[in-house]
């Protein structure tokens, strides 16, 4: 377990600690983590969880580069990182209808910060805060309310939609991201005709 006293970091335990990219614990080195376990006695990049205390000791501990905040789910099926899910008893389902009852975001791979990590390969992270890349079906402006369409993309709602499904929104659109590319030069993700859009 992990607790905050006097500003520190205090690891009681071993403690997985799940980041997305670019995390800097020395305050120079930077490096993609995408799990890390950390046990007392363990140094890492010049920090160090000391074996007398339990406190994690850094000059400088960044937050990730990339954008959103993602909650690892079950998931049934393909994860398709850009597309919509909704919720069923057994796991999270690729959307298959417009404005789906129990949507519950997009799958994401430009998480920074994650919670719920499990090392079983049928959770996924979903975004639940933060711009994500997202496909988008239609024409959108910036600030267009969007939600699931059949084939799992997002689609502007109309105003009808908006009023009687409230629950279903699931971003606002930002814009496309014309790059093939977006990342930092050690982790490279494939836009592949992805736009910005900020979860709610």
């Amino acid at each position: 377990m992990a607790k905050f006293r006097n500003g520190s970091l205090v690891l009681t335990q071993t403690q997985t600690i799940i980041q997305g990219s670019n995390t800097v614990l020395d305050g120079a080195k930077k490096g993609f983590l995408s799990a890390i376990q950390l046990d007392v006695g363990t140094s890492i990049d010049g920090a160090f969880v000391s074996n007398s205390d339990g406190y994690l000791y850094a000059n400088r501990v960044y937050n990730a580069y990339f954008n959103d905040i993602a909650d690892f789910q079950k998931v049934i099926g393909q994860q398709i990182p850009g597309k919509c899910y909704y919720d069923t008893i057994d796991g999270a389902l690729v959307c298959t209808s417009r404005c789906q009852k129990s949507v519950i975001g997009i799958l994401s791979d430009t998480y920074g910060i994650a919670a719920g990590y499990r090392p079983d390969d049928s959770y996924a992270p979903i975004a639940i805060a933060g711009w994500v890349l997202a496909f988008v079906d239609g024409v959108c402006d910036p600030g267009d309310v969007l939600t699931s369409n059949s084939n799992g993309n997002l689609v502007k709602m109309t105003r009808e939609e908006k009023l009687e499904y409230s629950e279903r929104i699931v971003a606002i659109y930002k814009k496309p991201e014309f790059a093939e590319f977006w990342g930092t030069e050690s982790v490279q993700l494939l836009v592949n005709g992805r736009h910005w859009v900020k979860v709610r």
